[in-house]
């Protein structure tokens, strides 16, 4: 499905760009495997943010525009190809003309040399490393950060318009909606977008977390300010980490399904436990049978869940009650509507 390939890459590059920071300044300066670190870093960084906004792209089209699966898979070879080419282009042409060199920490990226040149001094001359980066690392980067903050603000509205639609909900209240309980077991195509969102807003604070720190550090350093040790801290803390907050909002929908469904079950249980709807339904249903009539709490749509009416009330419900309980039509139902809707637009 379109979902779990666009994660698939995602988690990919996310790998081998952590993989870059846990080297660091381990080779040898002059040597070749600094090099080849420096080039796996040019290739995996610009397009490790290009495929987090392809992920908004993929939750605008789906949630906004109501896309089918159909249409997303029509989109989706743009939304792979792309960043791939621009990541090689990227570290090829720096790699080619010279342009990889040890920067002041010992480790190997896009560096002027000799260490300290300015001007013609440098090889290649100074303007040509200022125009690389502007245009090949800091625009890319800054403009797939617009595309996902554009895109998860449309999302935003979409939801609030059709929460204020349906008289049964309560509009998303503040820049917080999406880190407040789920508001149901609802299987209406509305909750299910709501869901949605709440996993693509989760995708998109994650992404802004990993970039923020290193974003105003390059800023800092381009007005010719020094930058503070804590902040140059934070920046080396977060950059390598989004790969695992994408690993764990990817596995959030499967942990509250499990633990709603057995609530004996362990965390890891919960984490690890296959459910039926990961691989067989993907995003597009993003169902949860949290109930969500208690209070509302910030990480109430991460790993909080709430009770089942046998564990407040302390009585044990009958053996038949035990089955999942859920508005949803069953699976294979839910399978066939999708089969024929795609059939018909493919027609």
């Amino acid at each position: 499905m379109v979902y779990h390939r666009q994660m698939l890459i995602l988690s990919c590059t996310d790998f081998l760009y952590s993989a870059v920071w846990f080297v660091g300044s381990w080779p040898a300066p002059a040597s070749g495997w600094c090099t080849a670190n420096a080039f796996l870093g040019l290739l995996t960084a610009v397009p490790q943010a290009m495929f987090n906004a392809a992920m908004c792209l993929y939750y605008l089209f789906t949630i906004r525009y109501k896309w089918s699966e159909v249409q997303m898979r029509r989109l989706q070879p743009l939304l792979l190809v792309f960043p791939i080419v621009w990541g090689l282009v990227s570290a090829i042409l720096p790699l080619s003309a010279g342009m990889i060199n040890p920067g002041i920490n010992g480790a190997c990226f896009a560096s002027k040399a000799p260490s300290g040149c300015s001007g013609t001094d440098c090889i290649p001359a100074e303007h040509y490393y200022d125009l690389f980066s502007s245009i090949a690392l800091y625009v890319p980067l800054w403009t797939s950060f617009a595309v996902a903050l554009v895109s998860m603000f449309s999302v935003y509205i979409t939801v609030s318009k059709d929460a204020q639609n349906d008289s049964a909900d309560e509009a998303p209240v503040g820049f917080l909606w999406f880190a407040q309980r789920e508001a149901g077991q609802d299987g209406s195509g509305r909750t299910r977008s709501r869901r949605m969102a709440r996993q693509a807003f989760w995708y998109l604070v994650n992404f802004f977390m990993t970039y923020v720190f290193s974003t105003v550090v390059v800023i800092i350093r381009m007005s010719g300010s020094d930058v503070q040790f804590a902040l140059t801290s934070l920046s080396y803390l977060f950059s390598p980490l989004q790969g695992f907050g994408n690993a764990i909002i990817y596995m959030r929908p499967r942990y509250l399904r499990n633990r709603e469904k057995n609530p004996e079950m362990s965390y890891w249980q919960a984490i690890f436990a296959e459910d039926e709807y990961d691989h067989r339904l993907g995003a597009r249903a993003m169902r949860s049978t949290m109930r969500g009539q208690g209070r509302q709490s910030f990480l109430g749509s991460f790993f909080f869940r709430e009770k089942s009416r046998s564990e407040e009330t302390g009585v044990m419900a009958p053996a038949d009650s035990n089955k999942e309980i859920s508005n949803e039509p069953d699976v294979e139902a839910k399978l066939g509507s999708i089969n024929e809707e795609e059939k018909q637009e493919e027609a």
